[in-house]
């Protein structure tokens, strides 16, 4: 069933997302935003191919702000950004996102005094 719905384009009902893109101070909130909107998108090769007008929909965004966020994702090393031109001229890209062994940061321990 769930290759069904990979083979339709259909987004998913849940997303993996790095956490190293979680916990970097230079990706915003729109970034995130974008890239769980990719990862909803994501085969389990970890690349995703939905349109930008898709994106901006997902992430509630202006189209302009998508692509402006993808640059800045591609630029901090979250993404990697395919893009050529279809068979009709029109503009497509290819995402992969990257999925580094990264893990939430712990609480530091404490000693007794």
């Amino acid at each position: 069933m769930a290759d069904e719905k990979e083979k339709a384009g259909e987004g998913g009902l849940y997303a993996r997302v790095p956490i190293r893109a979680l916990v970097d101070p230079n990706v915003t909130d729109g970034d995130f935003r974008v890239l769980a909107a990719i990862a909803g998108y994501m085969r389990r090769n970890n690349v995703a191919w939905p349109s930008q007008d898709l994106l901006a929909v997902a992430a509630n965004m202006e189209r302009p702000s998508v692509t402006r966020c993808i640059r800045r994702l591609e630029a901090l090393g979250h993404l990697t950004v395919q893009r050529f031109r279809s068979k009709n001229g029109h503009k497509q890209a290819i995402y992969k996102v990257h999925m580094p062994a990264t893990h939430l940061p712990r609480k530091p321990r404490t000693t007794p005094a």
